[in-house]
């Protein structure tokens, strides 16, 4: 049987069906060459092509003769066909050994899958234990923290605030500090009133036990976004490990109810904006904005998140392929700004 396709004025395959399968005379889906010849098409209708004879059709590709017979005929218009058709001619079945082959292929794709789902779910059980742990060392070593010199104010506008809110209190227009937000300040005010916490040293242990748990739900934000990012596994652990061992910042999670909590806070921003534009739904984005707002709240830092996320969305929008998913984009930039107003 003849090794080369041909088309004329088209496109034509390289190789034809061969013993079951294809032959090989050049890369498929080359251009033709204007091919036959006009002595050689004359010559092979004749039915006297014969390459010893020179009385054939010469290749366009690779230059050899090739003789006009009706097996010829019948592999090219097959070849004719799957190309109009968009299909390839029938490819003949593996043998026993390139199923074995495959088969084989298929059981490691499966082993390397197992033992990838094996190590997220190891590194899972990792995080987990690590912050157990370092819950329990923080829970034995919270009296070996003293009070900073910012506490106390930062306490007073927290409990000035609540004033304010339930009627029993001075306006804020007259309080110097009032300019610095109080996300975290409130609920540690509230807490202390709820539990009906009165004494110096039960109000400062009791504001060192919620930041510091705070601090490690920030730690939790961050090794869910290196999950994200990475995929899991030993990064995502070592993220974790990173933000919890850092000795400045470690012993600032027990008092510091400014920067701590910032950073904390910025870890589950960062994580939901991730989240947000994976998922791409409003309700993403206005839980996004619900904790960009809070951010700001906490530090006006927090602030250049809003921009970020404006302009990605307006990026989204210039490249968006039909007016539903505009007004999608529009939608979830909306209920991002509310929210962020709202929280803020």
């Amino acid at each position: 049987m003849g090794r080369c396709g041909f088309v004329a004025g088209g496109y034509a395959k390289a190789s034809i069906i061969e013993r079951g399968g294809y032959g090989a005379c050049a890369p498929d889906w080359i251009p033709a060459y204007a091919g036959m010849t006009a002595r050689g098409a004359r010559a092979g209708r004749e039915g006297a092509g014969k390459a010893g004879e020179g009385r054939g059709w010469r290749c366009g590709v690779c230059k050899g003769v090739r003789g006009w017979g009706r097996d010829t005929i019948a592999a090219r218009r097959i070849l004719a066909r799957s190309i109009v058709l968009g299909s390839r001619p029938h490819r003949s079945r593996p043998s026993a050994a390139g199923a074995a082959l495959l088969s084989h292929r298929a059981a490691g794709a499966a082993l390397l899958s197992h033992k990838a789902a094996g190590a997220a779910l190891l590194s899972r059980k990792a995080a987990g234990a690590a912050l157990a742990a370092f819950l329990l060392a923080g829970l034995a070593a919270i009296d070996d923290y003293g009070v900073a010199f910012n506490e106390i104010p930062e306490r007073f506008r927290g409990g000035l605030t609540i004033d304010y809110v339930l009627g029993k209190g001075a306006a804020l227009s007259d309080f110097q500090d009032r300019a610095y937000g109080v996300a975290f300040e409130l609920p540690l005010a509230l807490a202390e009133r709820a539990f009906g916490i009165e004494d110096s040293r039960g109000v400062h242990l009791t504001r060192h036990l919620l930041t510091h748990l705070f601090y490690l739900t920030g730690g939790l934000f961050a090794y869910l976004l290196a999950r994200r990012l990475f995929g899991g596994g030993a990064l995502a652990l070592a993220a974790l490990l990173l933000f919890l061992c850092h000795p400045r910042i470690y012993g600032d999670s027990f008092f510091n109810s400014k920067d701590v909590p910032f950073l904390s806070m910025f870890m589950a921003a960062l994580f939901l904006t991730h989240r947000a534009f994976g998922r791409n739904t409003i309700w993403a984005f206005a839980l996004l904005g619900a904790a960009v707002g809070a951010l700001t709240n906490i530090r006006i830092m927090g602030a250049m998140l809003v921009p970020m996320v404006l302009a990605m969305r307006g990026f989204d929008l210039v490249f968006a392929a039909n007016g539903e998913e505009r007004k999608r984009i529009l939608a979830s930039a909306g209920a991002f700004a509310a929210a962020a107003a709202l929280a803020l």
